[in-house]
């Protein structure tokens, strides 16, 4: 198989140019112990498979230099920045802003919006 038939076959299975939102976790250690973290990571992940969330794309990030009240997420396109993401949190942020796009304003730190070209 040539290298453009490769990346085509990447990018099928993983939804690439379907995708609707992209959230980065950020599993610490600087902002939440590494335990922690990949305990919100893996709730995460059980999540977005069991809700079938098939055009969100999930990102686990080592820093996203916020280091206070992890485990951190941001959410684009709209760049939401929100803290304290446990499993309870995460429930939270992916029943309204995942699947309704509306923020939750207590968890939220900032948003960010990309422009657009």
């Amino acid at each position: 198989m040539d290298q453009e038939n490769e990346w085509k076959e990447v990018c099928t299975k993983l939804k690439i140019g379907k995708l609707t939102r992209h959230i980065f976790l950020c599993t610490g250690p600087k902002c939440v112990a590494n335990e922690e973290g990949m305990k919100a990571w893996e709730h995460l992940k059980t999540k977005i498979k069991d809700e079938k969330l098939n055009t969100v794309f999930r990102t686990k990030v080592g820093c996203l230099r916020i280091c206070k009240k992890g485990p951190i997420g941001l959410i684009y396109p709209e760049g939401t920045w929100y803290h304290s993401l446990s499993p309870e949190n995460l429930d939270l942020v992916i029943n309204n802003d995942l699947k309704k796009n509306h923020a939750v304003r207590e968890l939220m730190i900032t948003e960010d919006a990309l422009d657009s070209f």
